[in-house]
C-alpha cells in the first residue's frame, strides 16, 4: 500500500519562536518562574497543552482549545514544544 509523502517532524523541543503560523505543537517545558509558568497554565497553556500558532511576532498568538493568548516574544522564546501535525 502506497504510503503519503508526509513531512517527518523533529521529535526534538524547540523553541516555540521557531514555529510558523499555523503549525500546531504541544507545550513540553516552561523555561520561565514558577509566577509566569502558573499563570500561563491557568490560561489554559499548561505542560502537555495542544496549541495552534495563529501569528508569529510580537504578540505571538497562540489558540489553545477555543481562547487565543497573546505571548511577549521574550516569553514565546522560552517555551519549550514539541511540534505535531495540523489537524
Amino acid at each position: 500500500m502506497p504510503t503519503a509523502n508526509l513531512p517527518v517532524l523533529d521529535p526534538a523541543p524547540r523553541p516555540l519562536t521557531e514555529l510558523a503560523p499555523g503549525c500546531c505543537g504541544r507545550l513540553h517545558d516552561c523555561l520561565l518562574l514558577s509566577e509566569e509558568a502558573k499563570l500561563l497554565a491557568a490560561l489554559g497553556l499548561g505542560t502537555g497543552c495542544r496549541f495552534r500558532v495563529c501569528r508569529a511576532g510580537d504578540p505571538w498568538i497562540l489558540e489553545v482549545k477555543a481562547t487565543r493568548i497573546g505571548l511577549a516574544d521574550t516569553v514565546a522564546a522560552r517555551l519549550m514544544v514539541l511540534p505535531e501535525p495540523v489537524g
